[in-house]
């Protein structure tokens, strides 16, 4: 949702991600997104003023449940890339139960077929009568992706140890010769505990440095050189 949120800022113009922020508080929306701009399997067409999305992704992420969805093809006839953002409910997507979130709870990126969906061109992110309006940055995609699947991670180690922490309390018995009568009290459980809290702290600093870093620059997008 967080990074679906950013992605008019990320590439649109000023005017564009400044009224998507404003309608999605107003709004309370919940975005999705079906995007990989490695691909090539969504083709944008041009009808008009209109431009029409039509084709499929095997990973839709949080689409199914969202308000909006964030879609990503390439205009036909082109290289170019055309990000638009449109109702999550509008004719022509189609979310398919095909997710399986490996044990991450709350998670919902199946995939979606694109029939046809129609937004305007003037909801294509960066554009200006048609043309589009590249800034430094667009370029912080990557990196800021990266930094939001270093929380994933951190996320599910930090909820790996407890979890392994719980057993380790409640159920791992103590070695037969250590002399103590519980597992946790042993040196080589605390030791082991101690170096993995420690790694995942250090990391977690790392990450909040980097995060505070970036920040700089995503409090004046316009002005990155």
């Amino acid at each position: 949702h967080y990074l679906w949120n950013w992605a008019a800022r990320l590439v649109g113009t000023r005017e564009q991600w400044e009224h998507v922020e404003a309608e999605a508080v107003r709004q309370t929306w919940f975005f999705g997104g079906a995007v990989n701009p490695r691909d090539t399997d969504v083709v944008v067409t041009e009808d008009g003023d209109d431009l029409v999305f039509t084709g499929a992704k095997t990973f839709s992420t949080g689409s199914k449940v969202s308000d909006v969805t964030v879609l990503e093809g390439v205009l036909e006839g082109t290289d170019q890339h055309i990000f638009a953002i449109v109702p999550s409910d509008s004719e022509g997507l189609v979310f398919h139960d095909d997710w399986d979130n490996i044990g991450q709870r709350l998670t919902e990126s199946g995939g979606v077929t694109i029939d046809g969906v129609r937004t305007p061109w003037a909801s294509a992110a960066g554009y200006v009568d048609k043309e589009f309006r590249p800034r430094v940055y667009n370029t912080l995609n990557v990196p800021t992706i990266q930094l939001v699947f270093i929380s994933f991670y951190l996320g599910i180690a930090a909820g790996a140890l407890e979890t392994a922490a719980t057993y380790t309390r409640t159920k791992t018995r103590s070695w037969l010769h250590g002399g103590h009568d519980r597992a946790v009290d042993e040196p080589y459980v605390i030791d082991t505990y101690g170096d993995l809290t420690a790694k995942l702290w250090a990391v977690e600093a790392l990450a909040d440095a980097v995060a505070a870093e970036g920040q700089k620059l995503h409090d004046a997008p316009d002005e990155v050189t």
